[in-house]
């Protein structure tokens, strides 16, 4: 794109880790034998406007095991961010959030501490509308911090059968003078309409 790129990245430029994937033919994740990809068994630190770890569309059966993610920031979600908050399309006369299809995401076993997140929801992980059938298990989310809701977990938009187990969620905080925040450990919301 050459240089920074309102247009179709802004927000994400500067992610430690960014998966951008095709929603179909040989090479998309949705594709049998390239399930199974994964983000496993590093430290992603010092991300100044993406986050950690960014997760646009189309990462079917991602998978996002045994990291340290500690101290990223972003517009949104500083750890974790599976999707996109406020991607929308026109149908009809109505407006509707993008399904950014990113369905059996697992996460898991990670260490994500002090991340913070400018705007939207999650300041350590956060899933978008299109996660369907994600986990989010086994992991140790403490310290982050957003200016908006769900500083541990947030879980904003229609995704369905997603799970959240087995985590440790400790001493995150969401605070904002200027609105009212919700979740400080997990946040499960739908969008505005």
């Amino acid at each position: 794109f050459g240089g920074i790129e309102p247009e179709a990245f802004f927000t994400e430029e500067g992610a430690g880790v960014l998966v951008l994937s095709k929603e179909k033919g040989n090479t998309s994740f949705g594709n049998n034998k390239n399930r199974g990809a994964r983000i496993d068994g590093m430290t992603i630190t010092g991300a100044d406007t993406g986050g950690g770890v960014t997760v646009n569309a189309f990462a079917d059966f991602l998978e996002i095991s045994n990291l340290r993610v500690v101290n990223n920031s972003a517009f949104f979600a500083g750890g974790v961010r599976v999707g996109h908050p406020m991607l929308t399309d026109q149908q009809g006369n109505n407006l509707v959030y993008s399904d950014a299809s990113n369905d059996n995401v697992r996460i898991h076993h990670n260490t994500i501490t002090q991340n913070g997140g400018l705007d939207g929801a999650g300041g350590g992980v956060a899933l978008h509308t299109g996660s369907d059938d994600y986990e989010v298990s086994d992991n140790f989310v403490c310290g982050n911090f957003t200016n908006a809701g769900g500083a541990g977990i947030a879980h904003f938009g229609l995704s369905e059968n997603g799970l959240i187990k087995d985590n440790s969620v400790l001493f995150n905080e969401n605070f904002n003078q200027g609105i009212s925040v919700n979740g400080g450990g997990i946040l499960v919301a739908g969008l505005p309409a």
